[in-house]
Parts: C-alpha cells; sequence; structure tokens
C-alpha cells in the first residue's frame, strides 16, 4: 500500500526543504479504457489471451475486466507485447475508497464461461499465466496479494492460487504457474478470475498478469510454447524525447536518431541459440503514406540460451540496419523537408514460424509538431512541492534558434484538487539563481484526463540552446503536476526548488509533463551571422571525442548546467572520467557562437 511512502514524504515536506510529494491521480480515464459489463456466450478450448491484441483493456474473451488496464509500460520485461495491471483504481479510473485505512480488494478480471464438458482428454486440463509485482509500478506491500480463483459446479469460488507479496520472488520479474483444472471444475459454466487485494486509493500495490492459456492434452511440467514473441515497447527513435518540432529534426537527424531497441521473449523449450527470423520495417507519414519499407534478412534476431529476453538494435541511421547487413538503409529523407504534425509510424514485423502470430507485430509513433515532449501523454502519478515559491522545471536543449510562445503543463485532477491555485509559468536559461526571461501568472484549470493546459506568454520569446521550462506555486497547497514514468531516460531532465537551491529530481521516477511550446514560423528571427556547422564523434563515446572543426575550445555540462570539463581548442578529448549519462556539449565557434550539442558518455 502507498500510505507509508506517502507518510514519509508529506513529513519530509513539513521540513526545511520540502520534497516531491506523490499522489494518485482520480478522475475519468478515456473512454478506450472504460467498457460495459455484460453477460457473453459460453466459448470453447483453447483459451488464450497475451493481451498484445487488446486496446487498453482486455478483449471479449473476459466477462469483467473495467478495472484492468492493459498496457505496455508498467510492466517489466512481461512475456509478450502488453500485460494485464491491477491496481486500486476502480472502472472508471477513481479511487475504489479514497478514506480506506486498510488494504482489500481492488481489481478483479473474470473470464467468460467455458464449455469443459464431454471433451476428450479432460483429465489433462491446465490453466497457465504469468505474473509480476509491482514492475515499474508502484511495489504492493507484504500483505498485499494476488489470488486465482476457479467457479465449480455449485457457483462457488475457490480460491486455487495466492501469492502474498512478503512471498514474491522479485519486483521485476515475471514468474510462471500452471494449475490443474479438476473434475469439480469441469461444467459448462466454468469461469475463473485473477482479483488483487491492496491499497484503494489509487494506482498502488501493482500487479500484472500475461499469457494467460487454458488447454486439454497439457501436462503440469507444460511451461514452454511454440511461441518467439515482441515484449515490451519499442524504444523512441528519437530518444529521450518522444515528440519534437520537424524543424529542429530536421535541422540534424542524424544527431537525433538513435538506435532503436526492441525485445524478444523465447517461450519454447527448444535450444535456440544461433535461431535467425528475418523482421521488416514500415515506415507511415501524414495520412498513412508509406514513405518507406526495408526488409532485412541475414541475422536480423539472433536467440541466445532459452526462455531469455533477447534484445536486438534497429538503427534507423542513413545505413545501419540493426544486423550484420550494410545494405538496407532506412533512408529519413523520405519525408523531409515535412511539416508539423507529420507522423513518423513504424510497424515492425517477423517471420516467426510459431503458432501465435499475433504477437510477432509491434508498433510506434512519433509525432513532429510545434513542441517537444519527453513523456507519452500518459500521467501514471501526480507530484508536486507542498510549499509557497517551490518550482518544478524541465531542461529541453534546443537544436536550432526558434520563438517560443506557449507552455503545456499537464495539471492532473487530485485530491484535495488544486483548481483555483495560482502559479507563475517561467522560461528559465539557467538555473543559477538568475530570474527567469520570461513569466506569465496563471490560475489553474483543471481538464480531462490527459489533457494539458496551454498556456501563452505575453509575447513571443526567441531562444536557443538550452532552456528550462517550469513554473513557480503562489501557495503552500499541493499543486500538482503530470508525472510520465515511460521515460526514464528523461528524469535527470527534471528539476525542482524548494528553498534557495534547485536540485535534481531523485524522488519521482519519471519526467514531469511541461512542454515548451513554439510559435508558427512567422515570429521566427533571423540569425545575423550563421554560426559555424560542427560535427563531432563518437557519440555516444566510451572515453575520447573528435570534433574536426575549427573551434576555439569546448565545454561538457551536467544536465543541471554544472561545468564536468573544460578545455581550449583540440582535435581529440579524454572524456573517460565522466560518469555515464547524458551530458550537454558546448562548442566555441572562432567566432566566440556557442553550439550546444547532446552528449552521451557510455
Amino acid at each position: 500500500m502507498k500510505k507509508a511512502l506517502f507518510l514519509s514524504l508529506v513529513l519530509a515536506a513539513q521540513m526545511a526543504t520540502a520534497q516531491i510529494v506523490i499522489k494518485p491521480i482520480v478522475g475519468n480515464y478515456n473512454a478506450a479504457r472504460i467498457g460495459q459489463l455484460q453477460v457473453l456466450p459460453a466459448v470453447s478450448l483453447p483459451f488464450w489471451d497475451d493481451f498484445s491484441y487488446s486496446g487498453d483493456k482486455p478483449d471479449s474473451l473476459w466477462e469483467f475486466s473495467n478495472s484492468i488496464f492493459v498496457n505496455e509500460a508498467i510492466a517489466i520485461d512481461p512475456p509478450t507485447f502488453k500485460a494485464a495491471t491491477f491496481d486500486g483504481l476502480d472502472s472508471l479510473g477513481h479511487l475504489y475508497d479514497a478514506n480506506a485505512e486498510f488494504p482489500g480488494l481492488s481489481d478483479q478480471l473474470i473470464s467468460r464461461r467455458i464449455k469443459l464438458v464431454g471433451l476428450i482428454g479432460d483429465e489433462s486440463i491446465y490453466l497457465s499465466f504469468f505474473w509480476e509485482a509491482g514492475g515499474n509500478g508502484e511495489a504492493p506491500e507484504d500483505s498485499d496479494s494476488l489470488r486465482l480463483q476457479f467457479l465449480n459446479a455449485d457457483s462457488v469460488w475457490v480460491t486455487e492460487w495466492k501469492m502474498r507479496a512478503d512471498n514474491a520472488p522479485s519486483t521485476n520479474e515475471f514468474t510462471q504457474v500452471i494449475l490443474k483444472v479438476n473434475p469439480e471444475y469441469r461444467h459448462d459454466d466454468f469461469r475463473f478470475k485473477f482479483e488483487s487485494f491492496g491499497s484503494l486509493q489509487g494506482p498502488f500495490d501493482t500487479w500484472h498478469v500475461d499469457y494467460v492459456y487454458l488447454n486439454m492434452n497439457r501436462q503440469p511440467d507444460g511451461l514452454f510454447y511454440d511461441d518467439q514473441a515482441y515484449t515490451g515497447s519499442l524504444s523512441s527513435i528519437i530518444a529521450p524525447y518522444r515528440e519534437m518540432p520537424s524543424k529542429h529534426f530536421f535541422e540534424d537527424p542524424t544527431k537525433y536518431l538513435v538506435p532503436q531497441n526492441f525485445q524478444i521473449f523465447n517461450l519454447d523449450a527448444v535450444d535456440l541459440d544461433g535461431y535467425e527470423a528475418d523482421y521488416s520495417l514500415r515506415i507511415l507519414g501524414e495520412k498513412g503514406v508509406e514513405l518507406e519499407t526495408v526488409s532485412f534478412i541475414d541475422g536480423s534476431i539472433i536467440f541466445q540460451g532459452n526462455q531469455t529476453i533477447n534484445s536486438e538494435t534497429l538503427d534507423s541511421n542513413d545505413d545501419a540496419t540493426g544486423s550484420s547487413q550494410e545494405d538496407s538503409p532506412v533512408s529519413i529523407s523520405a519525408i523531409s523537408p515535412a511539416p508539423d504534425s507529420v507522423v513518423l509510424s513504424i510497424t515492425l514485423t517477423s517471420n516467426f514460424t510459431d503458432i501465435y502470430r499475433i504477437n510477432d507485430t509491434i508498433r510506434a509513433s512519433y509525432t513532429f509538431q510545434n513542441y517537444y515532449a519527453y513523456d507519452d501523454g500518459v500521467a501514471e502519478f501526480a507530484g508536486g512541492i507542498p510549499q509557497d515559491k517551490g518550482s518544478m522545471a524541465v531542461l529541453y536543449a534546443l537544436e536550432t534558434r526558434d520563438t517560443l510562445s506557449h507552455v503545456d503543463i499537464y495539471f492532473p485532477s487530485i485530491i484535495p484538487s488544486s483548481e483555483g491555485r495560482s502559479i507563475n509559468v517561467n522560461l528559465w536559461k539557467n538555473l543559477d539563481g538568475s530570474d527567469p526571461i520570461a513569466s506569465v501568472s496563471y490560475t489553474i484549470q483543471e481538464k480531462n484526463r490527459d489533457e494539458f493546459s496551454r498556456i501563452q506568454f505575453s509575447q513571443p520569446i526567441i531562444v536557443e540552446d538550452t532552456i528550462y521550462v517550469g513554473f513557480t506555486q503562489n501557495t503552500s497547497d499541493y499543486v500538482g503536476v503530470g508525472i510520465d514514468r515511460s521515460n526514464l531516460l528523461a528524469k535527470d531532465l527534471a528539476f525542482y526548488k524548494s528553498s534557495d537551491e534547485w536540485e535534481t529530481n531523485s524522488l519521482a521516477n519519471g519526467v514531469f509533463m511541461i512542454r515548451p511550446v513554439f510559435a508558427p514560423e512567422d515570429y521566427v528571427v533571423g540569425v545575423e551571422n550563421q554560426k559555424t556547422e560542427f560535427s563531432f564523434y563518437p557519440n555516444p563515446t566510451t572515453g575520447h571525442l573528435t570534433i574536426p572543426n575549427a573551434h576555439a575550445g569546448i565545454q561538457i555540462l551536467s544536465l543541471d548546467g554544472k561545468i564536468q570539463f573544460e578545455d581550449s581548442s583540440k582535435t581529440s578529448y579524454n572524456v573517460g572520467y565522466l560518469k555515464t549519462g547524458i551530458y550537454l556539449l558546448r562548442i566555441l565557434d572562432q567566432e566566440q557562437a556557442i553550439r550546444t550539442f547532446k552528449l552521451i558518455k557510455e
């Protein structure tokens, strides 16, 4: 249950230096997650659902599933793409009981009626599933539990399996269970249901279920399947961003395109060492127009070991293929120059020769609009500082000079509400104690689930290089901003201030949902003296950095603006002592103009 952590954070907030307080989000989820309970016709064996083809909630295989959130981000390394998440929210996304002092029955997932009478081989009917406690969600307390019940012929629910959190082997690993369906359950109205017990106060005490399989002619050790499936989600192709303006992206696409990682789970008992599977990549642009299709046919995916997570890298730079091939380029120039609002949709399909083809495809979309975003648009929690003049900010390193006009902030529905609270929305050049370079007062208005408030500055501001956008509150009441936990790469790009000093985010396991928004092209002011274009390599670097262009010197800064390395002009720099992470590389040209780049140290 979340209560212990929440109380500790509240106590911290009462000290001289307040910390970020994490709260649950209440209110309605989008309609796709809300369904109507309905009595459905009985189904026959086999019963199989890995949730990979579901929307935000399980599909019609389930008689009751309204409170279950199917997603690709909260579970860690599920067997296949997406998993069913159990927590403390009801079917409308509201808390079950905001005043509950003790844990109780929270989410339920109930199967449709299944016909089990008169089956040949019915003595060998088994149900199996994978489960995980916590994952990227809040871990359950020791006494919280997940259980599975069967419905017998007398319409009585009987517990056949139960796991308490204090007996769970890990909070970030899936475990498989297989159970025999005994004779007392073999009737034509058989059903089974999963139930979680924990906090009733929000998305806490999290459990995950995946790959539910019920069939006959199985064995008690039948824990392997002729199935190799995608799992997790595709990493962002423009990491650490999820969205960015096309003007900035096409200034230097190779700077932003990073290797795209995906994972394959081998559920088969067969040793697949050296097994190779082909895959293809399809890129769609605006209105679904196909821009590029690339097929990789040599060693694209190579398995190592049995039932292990395997990863492969698909690099979308000009000539990289993610395999030993070198002749299948993915050309991003197919959509350049592209107007804002273009969507880059990537579909990755493999030619596995297994029996479950439906989980052999994975998709991701990246939007080029007039703003930067680290978040995916969906908040899991709210974060805030209950202190007058408390501030929150997010760093963005811009590729080109532009004109900033608005800031987007998601203020989720929380208890007590932030509605009517007064803040100053700010734009900072740095966080060294200087005043904001732009500020506008704003009174918070709560909107729909995951709907941002767009706040306009009195006049557009010309910006370049590094900026910080955020707000300072004018109340000691809690002001919550959305936190997206799907992009942990951006966690260190968020900052907060509760006294005199800014601190890098360490408590909120995610990124604040605060975005800079840029004005139409008409507002952009041209650069009087065009800056020198620079190249540097390798990036990521393990120790040495080469800059072949003529320049006056460099600085390497941590994301909070502190100088970590500084030197006068050289062709090669030794930066091996830097810790692994993301840095800002500033190159000073011979006309004393500064260019700022993202540098990754491995």
